[in-house]
């Protein structure tokens, strides 16, 4: 079987996530076990369970906020530790507007609603070990 082409996403979350296997994220709430060609393992700390974060889904969120789309908290995956993964690997591309509750891609513009402040927060992993919310 020929080995799949790494996508623009997953090339992201190498860079974002391939020198943090075993550190802690999220006040320690979850570790990164494993990443492979199929996509990442976390373990949740509180309880040992690993948590899987496939390749397809990384890649399927990063392609609809490339397209312009915003996708709503809980949306990538209804399950917190997957969201969670997701994000921390398409970290610098993806932005948080807390107050509206959705995710877009950084740098991407969007449609203004009367109830629109623009305040957006953007995630930003940078050198520490977990996930911090920075403005945009």
């Amino acid at each position: 079987m020929a080995k799949k082409k790494d996508s623009a996403a997953w090339k992201l979350a190498i860079n974002n996530l391939g020198g943090a296997i075993g550190r802690t994220f999220k006040d320690g709430a979850y570790r990164l076990l494993k990443i492979h060609d199929r996509g990442l393992v976390f373990e949740r700390r509180a309880t040992g369970k690993e948590v899987r974060v496939s390749r397809g889904l990384i890649e399927r969120t990063y392609d609809q906020l490339a397209a312009g789309e915003e996708i709503a908290f809980r949306e990538i995956s209804y399950t917190v530790a997957i969201e969670y993964g997701v994000l921390l690997a398409l970290n610098g591309f993806v932005v948080a507007d807390e107050e509206r509750r959705r995710y877009r891609a950084r740098g991407r513009g969007r449609k203004k609603s009367p109830r629109d402040d623009g305040k957006f927060t953007g995630l930003a992993l940078g050198v520490l070990p977990w996930l911090i919310l920075v403005a945009a």
